[in-house]
């Protein structure tokens, strides 16, 4: 059984890109945690769609506040 690697580290920092880079030099899969968590938010209203016109808009402040909490209002 192999040991899992766990990349921390805040928003935008490179962590799937390391972790995609690291699990093709190993050769072990690879899940990203942006995978996951968008499954969750999908379930509770979330919008791809509705992500990238506010970042359009409002640039990363305004979808980070989309995301964070994941949603208690319309947009």
């Amino acid at each position: 059984m192999q040991t899992p690697i766990i990349l921390i580290g805040p928003m935008c920092a490179g962590k799937t890109t390391v972790g995609e880079k690291v699990a093709k030099k190993l050769d072990i899969p690879q899940c990203s945690m942006d995978e996951v968590r968008f499954s969750y938010y999908r379930e509770i209203g979330f919008s791809k769609e509705t992500q990238q016109n506010i970042r359009e808009k409002q640039g990363f402040q305004g979808m980070y506040a989309y995301w964070k909490p994941m949603p208690l209002k319309e947009y």
